[in-house]
């Protein structure tokens, strides 16, 4: 590409180096933890560790909580929903407030808001008041919130490290909520029994007192107004969809991401109803299916933040989506718990390595202005599967769990075959192949560079 030093910095496999014109390397290491260097990122790590500590706890204690209270997959499914719901039509305008707002600050509000929910919930459960509509209020009302946050903290990255750091600082950022997935729902589940689960809706609260606390340790830094001023959010919205729709990779990026989530993480929301009424297993081993599957995932993540700037992006990528498919095929036929726990573990390793490297390149393809708004349709996929958890609740409750789960693993498979059919650019992309000039240009580039 045009630009480019004497000395271009090229991804190798398994290293960071840096290549010569002439051809030679100069291997830098491995360097997994390469973007906690920075100060301002590193707390935003630490807050991470607590959101999601958060979040892990939460997914255990309510989910064991409807199932007390409906002892249905269907009403299970449903008030995980209502969370997508949310996130699906608040997503955009968390986008564009994203590229308008100080992301620091706008990340702290919904802290704020999503921690004062919590705080109502535990006191309904505390008093004996609880009601399904309350779970069902809690989790929209926190699918607002978090609609909100996630596209200014994943475009926060972004800014805080550079696009060279960006997918290590990605990876990181999803390893520090896989360590939670490790940790907290198997604390979650133990804690259900020792002190229920109002005592684990208090826990939740403390947490989020961290994560602000951590916020607040990282430097403002407001916000750039774009040359000749602000647009309206409409316009600002239209706009960043016009973004999306002239850039082939980012569409095809946004729909292998919607296949994802939309079939193939269904069985987060069914994992209460796998391990009582399939595994036969109680919260705590509950918990610890969820724990496998947070070592899964952390194992993948750091795997990827340890390939540095790797090359083959896409096809790792699609790699990990065909491969997390065929698992979840095969786990639908699963009886045995600790064969469950295998699979669980390779579900979640196969379902982050996936999420990691695809968030990478929407960031990097996308025009820095305008990360907050990509980010937030890629927010909009993971909304698309309350329509995926219904229908399969439905299937569920009707023929099985396995039965759900293993056809979504199947649809995944071809849905993914299906767009490498039509877009074959997806097994070359790399992050750094464009410029703003030639993107029109993109396959022929894509396949004359890589072969």
């Amino acid at each position: 590409m045009a630009g480019l030093s004497e000395v271009e910095r090229t991804p190798t496999d398994g290293a960071v180096g840096e290549v010569a014109r002439d051809g030679s390397t100069r291997r830098a290491g491995l360097k997994t933890f390469l973007s906690l260097r920075n100060r301002d990122y590193r707390w935003l790590w630490i807050g991470y560790l607590f959101s999601f500590g958060a979040i892990m706890m939460q997914m255990v204690a309510r989910g064991w909580l409807v199932v007390e209270l409906t002892d249905s997959a269907f009403l299970l499914g449903l008030v995980w929903s209502m969370w997508g719901f949310s996130v699906l039509i608040f997503s955009p305008i968390g986008g564009v407030l994203a590229d308008r707002m100080d992301k620091r600050n706008l990340i702290i509000l919904t802290q704020a808001g999503v921690g004062a929910i919590t705080v109502v919930i535990a006191v309904l459960i505390q008093f004996d008041l609880i009601e399904l509509w309350h779970l069902m209020a809690g989790s929209f009302l926190s699918g607002i919130i978090f609609s909100f946050m996630m596209p200014a903290r994943q475009a926060f990255i972004a800014d805080l490290v550079g696009d060279r750091e960006l997918m290590n600082a990605i990876a990181l950022s999803t390893s520090a909520m896989n360590l939670m997935r490790v940790v907290a729902p198997a604390i979650g589940g133990v804690l259900v029994e020792l002190i229920n689960v109002s005592g684990v809706y208090w826990v939740i609260v403390g947490f989020y007192f961290f994560v602000i606390a951590s916020l607040l340790m990282i430097k403002p830094r407001g916000t750039t107004v774009p040359e000749g001023g602000r647009e309206g959010m409409l316009r600002e919205l239209v706009g960043g969809l016009n973004h999306v729709w002239e850039r082939r990779a980012l569409v095809s990026l946004l729909i292998i991401a919607f296949l994802a989530v939309f079939l193939g993480w269904n069985y987060l929301a069914f994992m209460p109803a796998i391990a009582q009424d399939v595994l036969k297993t109680g919260a705590s081993g509950f918990g610890i299916l969820m724990a496998a599957s947070g070592i899964g995932a952390l194992v993948g993540s750091l795997g990827v933040a340890s390939l540095g700037d790797f090359r083959w992006k896409g096809a790792l990528m699609t790699a990990a989506l065909v491969t997390l498919a065929i698992i979840l095929i095969v786990f639908g036929f699963v009886r045995d718990y600790y064969v469950a726990i295998g699979l669980i573990t390779l579900v979640g390793l196969t379902s982050f390595a996936f999420m990691t490297v695809n968030n990478t390149l929407l960031q990097v393809l996308a025009a820095p202005p305008m990360r907050g708004r990509v980010v937030s349709l890629m927010m909009m996929t993971w909304g698309f599967q309350s329509f995926g958890v219904l229908p399969f609740g439905f299937l569920a409750d009707q023929v099985s769990i396995g039965f759900s789960i293993g056809l979504g693993g199947a649809l995944l498979l071809i849905g993914t075959l299906a767009v490498l059919a039509v877009s074959r650019t997806m097994l070359f992309l790399n992050g750094d192949e464009f410029s703003e000039d030639d993107m029109g240009q993109e396959e022929e580039q894509l396949i004359h560079a890589n072969g």
